[in-house]
């Protein structure tokens, strides 16, 4: 039986699962996509998923900074 402990969070997704991640089309992934850490593993692209938790952080700062009174 596997432990819940095992289970080792990846440290980079292809675009597919950085598009489910940011709930984003092909298109704005690719837009955005100089946000983020990316590099070529041969022809695939690889996204950083500590560079998508930032990228949400900041879209959070920015949302609040604009609701401030």
């Amino acid at each position: 039986m596997k432990d819940d402990d095992d289970f080792t969070e990846p440290l980079v997704v292809r675009p597919r699962v950085a598009q489910r991640l940011l709930n984003c089309s092909h298109t704005k992934l690719y837009e955005i996509l100089p946000e983020l850490e990316s590099f070529k593993e041969g022809r695939s692209t690889m996204i950083t998923l500590r560079s998508i938790r930032a990228r949400i952080e900041r879209k959070l700062v920015e949302a609040n900074k604009s609701t401030s009174p």
